[in-house]
């Protein structure tokens, strides 16, 4: 048995681990989802497990703002703008993007619950965020706010242990049902699930191979800072788990031009999931996750008759952003037919 460190219940869990029966006899696997999109209502997704590690953190660090970042629809800053103010502390997001003319999708929700809201530019955000942080930090210093720093998507040695704990709810669940996955397979996007997934594995489930599909960024950037926040975590909670960087299993291709953007194939990759098992997913994360997996079953580099548990990991409020889009791509507000 492993320690976990402290945290704050905000999740709603177990989540379920359902069958996608449809889609599993058309591409000759045994696909299960596990449903993370239902770990709540406005903090729907994956990055409340990781949140309740960190905000348990900087509760313990007698913090009373947290600042984070992400894009300009970005589930993790809803997430964390939500759990917040929840725990009584105020929330501080720095985007990335124009500011649209409109509130909509993630964006609504983090000005709704009062979040203050910095835009930058993409090009900040890649090569500044760092100094933007400690910028943002001082000014709340000064005005004698404690406030407690979030990375992207929470993904980082304390917040990857959301997902070691998901691994050990898979197990159970999975033991219950007498069916172990062969795959474990979520989107890439800053690297904290699959991290956890990853660890979890070697604890848990060590039959099970961890794949994540990247839905920005590049492999090799992903494959160094996963294997960095993993090693951190086991060395500073004692587990006695051997880490293999080789053994970090990360798909590319499926970016589709890159993050938060889509294309006429993944968009009716989404509807024909959505019609064939009423599984909402989202252009950003699950959608491209998904259609990659997809891909690398009918390129056989997951083998016929496989067993895999997909991570639904929500966004089901940033696919309202894409509204237009979606309209578009069929023009009718009649019927999207196959």
């Amino acid at each position: 048995m492993i320690s976990f460190p402290r945290k704050i219940s905000l999740a709603r869990i177990p989540t379920p681990l359902e069958p996608l029966s449809r889609l599993s006899v058309e591409w000759g696997v045994e696909l299960r989802v596990k449903r993370d999109d239902l770990t709540g209502t406005e903090l729907t997704g994956n990055k409340i497990r990781k949140l309740e590690y960190l905000l348990a953190d900087a509760l313990e660090q007698e913090c009373d703002s947290v600042i984070t970042c992400g894009a300009v629809n970005s589930n993790h800053a809803r997430a964390t703008a939500i759990a917040a103010r929840r725990l009584g502390l105020d929330p501080h997001l720095i985007l990335a993007g124009e500011p649209p003319p409109a509130a909509a999708g993630n964006l609504q929700l983090d000005l709704l619950v009062g979040a203050t809201v910095q835009f930058i530019t993409h090009k900040e955000y890649t090569l500044d965020i760092e100094p933007i942080f400690l910028q943002a930090a001082n000014q709340l210093k000064q005005q004698g706010k404690k406030p407690y720093l979030i990375p992207t998507g929470g993904s980082n040695a304390l917040g990857l242990v959301g997902y070691v704990e998901a691994t050990q709810e898979i197990q159970e669940q999975c033991r219950r049902e007498n069916w172990i996955p062969d795959y474990l397979v979520c989107a890439v996007g800053s690297g904290g699930t699959f991290a956890g997934l990853y660890l979890g594995s070697r604890i848990f489930l060590p039959s099970a191979s961890v794949v994540g599909v990247l839905v920005c960024a590049t492999a090799d950037y992903f494959r160094k800072k996963i294997a960095s926040d993993v090693r951190t975590a086991v060395k500073r909670y004692r587990w006695d788990v051997a880490i293999e960087e080789s053994a970090i299993h990360l798909v590319e291709g499926y970016i589709s031009g890159g993050y938060a953007k889509t294309d006429s194939n993944q968009m009716r990759f989404l509807r024909h999931v959505a019609q064939s098992e009423a599984l909402i997913l989202d252009p950003v994360y699950t959608g491209k996750a998904l259609y990659g997996l997809q891909g690398e079953i009918r390129a056989g580099r997951i083998p016929a008759g496989a067993k895999i548990l997909f991570i639904h990991t929500g966004g089901i409020y940033g696919l309202s952003a894409f509204a237009e889009s979606l309209t578009c791509e069929w023009n009718s507000l009649h019927h999207w037919p196959e």
